[in-house]
C-alpha cells in the first residue's frame, strides 16, 4: 500500500508541475490573443539561430532553431523597429540541410503581426493557437489519477487496520 501512496504522490507532484508550467503558457498565450493588437510589419532582417540542448551527445545535435526577425511597424504612437522571435522546429538531429532565411517571412515583405500596446517593443509574427489554451488539461488527468491511487491507498490501510 505504500507504494500505492507513493506513486499516487509522485504523479501529484510531477503532473501537477506540468499543469502550473502549462497554465503559465496558456496565460501568456491569451494575454496575447486579448491583449496585443494587430499591424502590418515589415521584414528588415532575419538571424537564424541553433540552441542546443544540453543532453545533446556527440555526433549528434539536438535542440531548438529559432529566427528573431527584425521588423518595423506602426503603433498609434509612431513607427517602432524591434525584434520578434519565432520558434522554427524541435528536436532537430543534426544542422545540415537547414534554411538560413525562415520561409514565409522574407526580407522586404509586409507581413501581419501583433504587438503589447502597453509594450509597444513587444512584438509577434504568429498569433498563439487556441489549442495551447487547453493543454494544461492533458496533465490535470494525472493528477486526478494520483488523487485516486492515494485515496485508493489510505481506504486499504483503513480496512486492513
Amino acid at each position: 500500500m505504500k507504494s500505492l501512496a507513493l506513486g499516487g504522490l509522485v504523479m501529484i507532484l510531477v503532473c501537477g508541475g506540468f499543469v502550473v508550467y502549462l497554465v503559465g503558457v496558456a496565460r501568456e498565450d491569451l494575454h496575447i490573443r486579448e491583449a496585443y493588437r494587430e499591424s502590418r510589419c515589415t521584414v528588415l532582417g532575419v538571424k537564424t539561430h541553433f540552441t542546443e540542448s544540453a543532453d545533446a551527445t556527440p555526433p549528434h545535435r539536438a535542440g531548438t532553431w529559432w529566427s528573431a526577425f527584425t521588423v518595423r511597424y506602426d503603433t498609434p504612437s509612431g513607427s517602432v523597429t524591434s525584434v520578434a522571435k519565432h520558434t522554427m522546429a524541435t528536436a532537430i538531429d543534426g544542422t545540415e540541410g537547414f534554411p538560413k532565411v525562415a520561409p514565409g517571412f522574407p526580407i522586404g515583405t509586409q507581413v501581419p503581426c501583433w504587438f503589447d500596446p502597453a509594450a509597444t517593443k513587444d512584438v509577434v509574427l504568429q498569433i498563439p493557437d487556441r489549442r495551447t489554451l487547453f493543454l494544461p488539461l492533458i496533465p490535470m488527468v494525472g493528477v486526478v489519477v494520483g488523487f485516486m491511487a492515494l485515496r485508493q491507498a489510505f481506504r486499504n490501510r483503513h480496512f486492513s487496520s
